[in-house]
């Protein structure tokens, strides 16, 4: 099958904020990859390659650094959400979740359960420091299962995680040792936006949130560097960075110096070595 790599936005930035803003958000879109086979829903990172599901309900595994399709696909069944679990793919229907090998055979699956839970899951995410997995429904609160067990078959109970901003679909735990939060999709508005949350999902959805125009993002997974987001209505799969006031990625750790305060710093090395040859 023919795939296309899009190369255009290489690095096309949508700003909600001006620089002065303490917590603006931008998204930077490194990469696209239009699906060619069904439109985009589910998303997994298996510490390998990205994975990414269409409406033909397949899921296809993605080189993430050419975003082209490596031609390996499984055939699960569901396309609404996935996962990895370190073992498995996980993929949702209603209020199921599906284990299934990497060969694409069944492993089992269980339930969700706790407090009015989501009546469809839309958005999956699994943190293997703290064995949580995390849901989301269209249009609906976000909600975390604890004590998760690759081999665990019983109903795994949900805590609902208090937030603002309406309703949310997609869900992608960043827990590292250095830092832990939330990358969600706020779909109470249009165009969908992803925002960035706490573990307790209090955030502010003027400065922590960013939208791209006219996408509308469902589910997400995280490589470690990058997020990726499947884009329903472009059915395509976007590479993306989040960028923090200071302009350096959200994701890296490295707080990279705007262009502007680039240039003040090389204006003011300019005029100590000027005022230097002045005393010389």
């Amino acid at each position: 099958m023919k795939t296309h790599n899009f190369r255009f936005l290489a690095v096309a930035a949508f700003s909600l904020f001006s620089a002065s803003a303490a917590h603006a958000l931008t998204l930077s879109v490194v990469q696209s990859m239009n699906m060619g086979f069904g439109q985009a829903f589910g998303v997994a990172y298996d510490g390998s390659n990205i994975w990414v599901s269409g409406s033909d309900m397949s899921l296809r595994q993605v080189d993430q650094s050419s975003m082209t399709l490596t031609g390996t696909s499984i055939n699960q069944g569901m396309w609404s959400a996935d996962a990895w679990d370190g073992s498995h793919f996980l993929t949702a229907s209603s209020t199921t979740v599906y284990r299934l090998n990497p060969n694409g055979t069944s492993a089992g699956s269980f339930g969700v359960t706790g407090g009015s839970g989501p009546s469809l899951i839309d958005g999956l995410g699994y943190d293997s420091l703290r064995n949580e997995l995390w849901w989301s429904p269209d249009v609906g609160n976000i909600y975390v299962g604890s004590g998760y067990s690759p081999a665990g078959s019983s109903p795994l109970a949900l805590t609902q995680i208090a937030s603002g901003g309406g309703g949310f679909s997609g869900v992608e735990p960043i827990d590292t040792t250095n830092s832990s939060f939330l990358i969600v999709v706020n779909d109470a508005s249009a165009p969908r936006k992803l925002c960035q949350t706490s573990l307790t999902g209090v955030f502010d959805t003027n400065n922590d949130c960013v939208a791209l125009p006219n996408s509308r993002y469902e589910d997400l997974a995280f490589d470690g560097r990058y997020i990726y987001a499947a884009d329903y209505y472009g059915n395509r799969l976007d590479k993306i960075d989040l960028l923090g006031a200071a302009g350096g990625s959200i994701f890296g750790g490295n707080n990279v110096p705007e262009p502007a305060s680039l240039l003040l710093v090389g204006i003011g090395l300019a005029g100590l070595v000027g005022a230097r040859r002045k005393k010389e």
